[in-house]
């Protein structure tokens, strides 16, 4: 195989419908633990399972990164390799895939393997795939593949809207108090990921109709027009739905798509969330 494009799952994309020929595609598992149970999220278990033990458990919570030999076995299998990890902010899922490309380096130095720091997670580290993908239709020299890639990131955003918190409570993450001022004021948190990767709240909205107007309105700002947008919804297709719809309304030369998060975007997301990634 010449091409292998390599994400872990923070991506949402679990397969790559039409890969540039002689192309691979695979995403390198997160896991996470709640007291004795362990979700692997390598698209075989469903994130039900997960969120439904998660709301079950009374413990706190955490997700593990993949190990680098578990990057590695994915970067040996290419003469090139492309790959996009869960933004280092939540993770030391990067970290990891630079010890893997160092491994494999050492062993095939004929290898060439870029790996990228998303800062991001779900449907925006989709958006590189489907670059990278395209970018590799086009016939480019390595080199040049990654630097576009790089730039193209710079144009690529992430925004959330959360209407559960009871896993980050659980963590420490957020109050109780501000957890159950969300479930009872059915309150929904836009936020985006920011430069350094971590993810910020931009407004508390009261109500479904006044979060997808603060969505309609950052995308506004971020310079949103007429590009790609992928929606990813944790259990809540009704919603993701109507968003689509009115985002078309407001910007109606936009591509849009929609998919479900994976088993890690669900945790973090919880159910009811909503992850938008977006060229801008």
């Amino acid at each position: 195989m010449k091409w292998n494009i390599v994400v872990d799952s923070g991506c949402d994309l679990e397969l790559l419908k039409t890969p540039a020929a002689d192309t691979g595609y695979e995403r390198v598992p997160l896991k996470i633990i709640t007291g004795d149970y362990e979700f692997v999220d390598d698209g075989q278990n469903d994130p039900r399972e997960l969120l439904d033990m998660l709301h079950e458990s009374k413990c706190g919570s955490s997700s593990a990164c993949p190990a680098p030999q578990e990057w590695a076995d994915a970067f040996v299998k290419a003469d090139y390799t492309l790959a996009f990890s869960l933004t280092g902010g939540l993770s030391g899922s990067f970290n990891s895939a630079l010890t893997a490309k160092y491994m494999v380096e050492e062993e095939h130095p004929e290898k060439k393997i870029f790996i990228l720091d998303t800062l991001s997670a779900g449907p925006e580290i989709s958006l590189l795939v489907y670059k990278a993908n395209e970018l590799i239709k086009e016939g480019l020299e390595f080199d040049e593949i990654c630097g576009k890639i790089t730039e193209y990131h710079e144009h690529t955003h992430l925004m959330f809207m959360l209407s559960n918190l009871d896993t980050l409570v659980k963590n420490g993450r957020v109050s109780k108090v501000v957890g159950a001022m969300v479930g009872m004021m059915k309150i929904r948190l836009v936020g985006s990921a920011s430069e350094q990767g971590t993810l910020e709240v931009i407004e508390k909205c009261r109500g479904f109709k006044k979060a997808v107007t603060q969505i309609l309105a950052s995308l506004a700002n971020d310079g949103f027009r007429d590009g790609r947008l992928i929606i990813a919804h944790s259990f809540n297709e009704k919603e993701a739905v109507t968003l689509a719809k009115a985002i078309y309304v407001s910007f109606p030369e936009s591509h849009i798509s929609m998919m479900k998060t994976s088993g890690l975007c669900s945790y973090y997301a919880e159910e009811g969330g909503i992850l938008i990634g977006y060229e801008a």
